[in-house]
């Protein structure tokens, strides 16, 4: 490729297309969402407290899979972690990046163990910036023909 072609793709290609195709990328992200649920499987919210804790009625009604004292890990909520997605909207030239679930005991969750349930850990945003930077390399990489 030679530097006219170069500035013909990159003419082609704005900022708010890549910022658009990053986030479009980073939504449909199966590593991204697994940073989420690997905070829950330690049963930890985005602050790195506890979910809670199951009580001796949980060990019972579970016949002992889940243990008195065991931390929670949103495995037995029905399609809550199923459902799970990330959400990126667009301020200025800044990405936002959201968690949810359209899961339908996702209110209840909320509810019972707050709003913390969804973000990531501070330890946890280097492995989700090395997945953005991933992306958006391969993304200038397609789009500027750059390989």
């Amino acid at each position: 490729m030679d530097f006219f072609e170069f500035a013909n793709n990159l003419q082609n290609y704005s900022i708010d297309n890549f910022i658009d195709d990053l986030a479009i990328g980073l939504d449909s992200d199966k590593e991204v969402i697994a940073l989420q649920t690997k905070q829950w499987d330690k049963g930890e919210d985005s602050e790195g407290k506890v979910l809670g804790y199951y009580t001796r009625m949980t060990e019972i009604l579970s016949g002992g899979r889940k243990k008195q004292g065991d931390r929670y890990n949103l495995l037995d909520t029905g399609d809550f972690r199923q459902h799970t997605y990330l959400l990126s909207s667009q301020k200025g030239k800044d990405l936002l990046f959201d968690f949810d679930s359209s899961g339908a005991n996702t209110s209840k969750i909320l509810t019972k163990i707050g709003s913390t349930v969804f973000g990531l850990q501070d330890k946890n945003k280097d492995e989700f910036t090395a997945i953005a930077v991933e992306k958006a390399i391969q993304l200038l990489n397609n789009n500027l023909k750059l390989k």
